[in-house]
């Protein structure tokens, strides 16, 4: 997890590359994580900053990197979060 990376996340993640990971290591970028304004960007290490500056991503920003960065897209609980609301309402 890295938390504020967003202006230096082509460093980081050449720094990372550098320690020893590979680049085809899962990453996601999370902006707004939490908010129904959240936006979720997953790809490789070597991908992530490319596709961070193609999705127009702006802080604040918080990185994954790892095996559970691959399950950022399917996972999904923000998409789902109202009806499970109003799920529990009806109960």
């Amino acid at each position: 997890m890295i938390y504020m990376g967003l202006m230096k996340i082509e460093r980081i993640c050449a720094r990372l590359r550098d320690a020893g990971l590979p680049a085809d290591t899962p990453a996601a970028a999370i902006q707004n994580g939490t908010l129904p304004t959240q936006k979720v960007i997953s790809a490789t290490l070597a991908e992530l900053p490319d596709a961070i500056e193609r999705a127009g991503l702006s802080a604040p920003t918080l990185f994954v990197v790892g095996a559970v960065a691959a399950f950022a897209e399917t996972l999904g609980w923000r998409d789902n979060a109202d009806a499970i609301l109003k799920e529990a309402d009806q109960a």
